[in-house]
């Protein structure tokens, strides 16, 4: 009978051969199988650390097609690029809210902006339990989309809000939501939860938008 002996370190698996064979993505660096070159995840391997990851590595790091999952549920099944989720992939999260399939670029998701949508400075796609939407433009320069929430023409609280964007930083204030550093075209996603009008139960509520034209903007939501 053959035995086979590992010696893992943080980051490190030595084989029987005595390899060393490196993850460099820290939260999975704690034990790897799979295929090696110059003491590098290369090829087809499994990773594991505080997440885990199946799939292909380039030079350490994921790169080609994968699956990886958070260690509170979430799970991407798609393409990386240098460590990055980019390319096609799918994220389904552990709570079942805020899926998205798509394209990704630096480990962001894109909202899909199709051709029609250029002809409209911006374009309101889909809206779920919300009564209004108004879109204006409050500067010709700029890179910030401000998202104000309305219940009854009064700023309201918002619960379980995901905020999803092609780009820019995504921030909650006390009465308005603000996109800042974005690009141009710009496409976002807004679900959350408002009390229903007898006040017994949330109701889901989402908006998909897209902005053409650079500026800065905002975005009032009405129920």
């Amino acid at each position: 009978m053959r035995f086979f002996i590992l010696i893992l370190f943080a980051g490190i698996v030595m084989n029987a051969g005595g390899q060393e064979c490196k993850v460099l993505l820290p939260l999975i660096d704690s034990v790897y199988t799979g295929d090696c070159r110059r003491g590098l995840a290369h090829g087809d391997g499994e990773a594991w650390g505080v997440d885990h990851y199946t799939g292909h590595f380039k030079k350490g790091l994921p790169n080609g097609n994968g699956r990886y999952v958070w260690r509170n549920g979430d799970v991407y099944d798609g393409e990386w690029s240098n460590g990055n989720r980019e390319g096609y992939g799918r994220f389904l999260p552990a709570l079942g809210k805020g899926a998205c399939e798509g394209t990704w670029r630096k480990n962001r998701f894109l909202p899909p902006i199709a051709a029609d949508d250029w002809i409209h400075p911006y374009v309101v796609k889909q809206t779920v339990n919300i009564e209004k939407v108004n879109v204006r433009k409050t500067a010709d320069e700029g890179s910030e989309v401000r998202i104000r929430i309305f219940r009854n023409s009064v700023p309201t609280q918002v619960f379980e809000l995901e905020m999803i964007s092609g780009s820019g930083d995504a921030q909650q204030n006390l009465d308005y939501l603000v996109f800042m550093y974005v690009s141009f075209p710009f496409a976002a996603r807004l679900e959350y939860k408002l009390p229903d009008k007898g006040g017994a139960q949330l109701m889901e509520c989402l908006i998909d938008f897209v902005i053409t034209e650079e500026g800065e903007w905002e975005v009032c939501i009405y129920h």
